[in-house]
């Protein structure tokens, strides 16, 4: 019994060496499969280093989560969904911080950062181009202004012109005349 014991605590280690190589490689999902498989043979042996595998096994999770959030911040981007690739490369970026995955946390930085200039970039030109409509529509109501005083301006000099055309034919004595300018 104390052979099968002692193998059994031999198995369970060389499964979680594997499994902690895995790891390592930063193969998560062959570490997390290999993880959960020692993970029964720890209930077999009497729960020896269950602890160490949970947290092994937290770990995996936690690496895979950031991994599919880099993905999913990756597929949002590509749909235009840039707010929501975002706030998955944020996330990303800080679970990768709590892992210590300074790789991922990088990853996910520049995502981040590259994604935010481009919209800073678009914002600016979106600016600009509203500021340039602005501008064009300012000065189309100004000629349009000019273009009404320089209206009124020849009204009145017309209305000033008839009305000396008329007295001057009044003053004639030309009546008939008078009354029919145009």
């Amino acid at each position: 019994e104390e052979s099968e014991e002692a193998g059994q605590y031999l198995k369970l280690s060389e499964q979680i060496q594997i499994a902690d190589e895995a790891l390592r490689e930063k193969d998560y999902p062959k570490a997390q499969e290999l993880y959960l498989t020692a993970r029964d043979m720890s209930e077999e042996a009497g729960n020896v280093g269950r602890s160490y595998i949970a947290a092994r096994l937290k770990e995996t999770e936690g690496h895979i989560e950031v991994i599919d959030l880099l993905e999913l911040g990756t597929s949002r981007e590509g749909s235009g969904d840039r707010e929501g690739a975002l706030e998955a490369y944020r996330e990303a970026r800080e679970k990768a911080a709590k892992l210590y995955d300074i790789e991922s946390k990088n990853d996910a930085f520049e995502k981040q950062t590259a994604l935010e200039a481009e919209l800073a970039q678009e914002r600016q030109q979106e600016e600009a181009a509203r500021k340039e409509e602005e501008e064009k529509e300012k000065a189309l109501l100004a000629e349009q202004k000019e273009l009404e005083n320089e209206q009124k301006s020849n009204d009145q000099k017309n209305a000033i012109d008839l009305e000396n055309k008329g007295n001057e034919l009044l003053a004639e004595g030309q009546y008939d005349k008078a009354c029919q300018c145009p």
